[in-house]
């Protein structure tokens, strides 16, 4: 990682917000790409860091965020404030240890996909059907 890929992440996720990720084996081979996703003072996002590691375990994470305080967060940089995030075992369990103070929030989207299995099931609904029944029994409830 050279000086130019640590100035934006120094600059624009100290003290700030970073996305966290990981995707399921996508690739020929089976590898999971783990990201890291900063966002600038105009709303762009940009890549923080990646990795592609053989699974979503401790030992990838521990790996990929020590990467992380070794290359980013050092030199009296402050690390990101807030982690968007699921809650990948692995990474739940690296956090502590790599950003002790870091605040962490799970995404929409996975709050939204864990709500669905939990409560809808087997039922099917588009994002706006669920959201209108999710709002109907929430009106329900009230009264």
């Amino acid at each position: 990682m050279d000086t130019q890929q640590r100035k934006w992440p120094r600059r624009f996720c100290s003290g700030f917000v970073i996305q966290i990720d990981a995707t399921f084996s996508t690739n020929t081979l089976k590898l999971v790409y783990i990201c890291c996703i900063g966002i600038t003072n105009t709303g762009k996002t940009f890549p923080v860091a990646f990795s592609l590691a053989p699974s979503e375990s401790t030992e990838a994470f521990d790996e990929f965020l020590g990467f992380m305080n070794r290359e980013i967060w050092n030199e009296g940089s402050a690390p990101a404030r807030v982690a968007l995030m699921d809650q990948g075992g692995g990474l739940l369990a690296s956090l502590p240890q790599y950003l002790p103070t870091i605040i962490w929030q799970l995404c929409q989207w996975h709050a939204v996909e864990n709500i669905k299995a939990k409560y809808v099931l087997k039922i099917t609904f588009s994002s706006l059907d669920f959201t209108r029944q999710i709002c109907m029994v929430s009106q329900e409830t009230k009264g």
